[in-house]
Order: C-alpha cells, then structure tokens, then sequence
C-alpha cells in the first residue's frame, strides 16, 4: 500500500482557519488598551467569518445566514458591547473567542452567489460608521455599499 505525498486542500483549509482564528484571538488581545483594536477587529473578525462561511460550505454543503450581532448596525457607536450572538451566528459556530467585548456589529447575507459578510463600527468614536465587507471570493475590505445598510 503506497502513502500519499504532499498536503490536500483540507488540510490547507484547517491550517487557514488555524491560523486566521489565532490571529482574531491575538491582536485585539494585545491591543486591547488601545484605539486600534477598534481599527483591527472590524476587518479581522470580517474576514474570520468568511473563513468560518467557507468551512461550512466545504464540510455541510450550505452558507448559514447570521442576522446582526450583537447589536443593530444603526446602534454601533465608538463604546464596546458584551457579545451576544444571534442563532446564525450559533450555527457557524463563530464568535470573538476571548474576548468579553466588540465594538462592531456583524451579520450575513445570503446572496444568489453565496454569502455577503457585512462589519459595522464607529472606529475612530467620530460618530461615522466605517463598513468592511467580504465574499467567498473577496477578502474583507472597506465599502459603502447602500444595499446592506
């Protein structure tokens, strides 16, 4: 019986999430006195629910639809909440690991291409909501895009 040579793409899959789930536990952690967890949560935890919407996909077949949490985007002001995720939320089995409070409020969409991942947050506490999105294709980055307000 012959092994197999080399990494298969679930493997590189799980070391991804690895490695991205780290990295949301790990930055606003050490950053947590500081105003730039407010910058770096809103497009790191973005991207680690794409991540977490792309395992789903691979190991259930299906995108999960999470409604806002843990708070409305018209409530997102420049002060943190405790986490509290919706039943969407539950079913991906994500949340900010470790950390008791996030100033942003996530949800996502479904779409006829899959799944739109939408971040909102006050980070600079200039009362102006910074908006970051993300796809299975497109990793989290800045937008206005009217349709998801």
């Amino acid at each position: 019986m012959g092994s197999r040579r080399g990494i298969g793409r679930t493997e590189v899959i799980i070391g991804i999430v690895v490695v991205v789930l780290l990295g949301a536990i790990a930055v606003p952690l050490l950053m947590r006195g500081s105003d730039k967890s407010r910058d770096v949560e809103l497009p790191l935890y973005v991207e680690s629910i794409r991540t977490a919407e792309i395992q789903m996909m691979e190991v259930f077949e299906e995108y999960i639809s999470a409604d806002a949490a843990p708070r409305l985007p018209a409530q997102v002001d420049a002060n943190p909440v405790p986490w509290e995720g919706t039943a969407g939320f539950d079913e991906l089995a994500w949340s900010p690991e470790n950390l008791e409070e996030v100033y942003g409020s996530y949800r996502v969409v479904l779409t006829d291409e899959g799944f739109t991942v939408i971040g909102v947050a006050d980070v600079d506490g200039d009362g102006k909501r910074a908006e970051y999105s993300a796809t299975e294709s497109t990793a989290a980055e800045a937008t206005a895009d009217p349709e998801f307000r």
